[in-house]
Formats: C-alpha cells, sequence, structure tokens
C-alpha cells in the first residue's frame, strides 16, 4: 500500500494539501535538515 493509497483513504474527497520529502543521504557528515512548517487547526468547539 502506498502512501498516495492510505491518504485517500483518510481524507476521501477532501483534497488537503501535502508535502513529502526524503534525504537519504548528505553531503556532510554532521549536516542536518530543518523543517518548518504552518497548520491551520480548526477548533473542535467553535459553532458555526
Amino acid at each position: 500500500v502506498g502512501a498516495g493509497q492510505v491518504y485517500r483513504e483518510i481524507t476521501g474527497r477532501y483534497f488537503l494539501v501535502m508535502t513529502a520529502v526524503e534525504a537519504s543521504a548528505l553531503i556532510e557528515d554532521k549536516a542536518s535538515v530543518e523543517i518548518e512548517c504552518t497548520a491551520v487547526v480548526p477548533d473542535s468547539r467553535a459553532t458555526g
């Protein structure tokens, strides 16, 4: 089962934004990768 199939099973017809990043090797032995993201999480207590 691939990531795309699982994603569709979970989200159904809601096409959410998704980014996938893979780093299998870096040039420097002590190099690191920093990933920053922003998410909007709806307040489950909100009425509407």
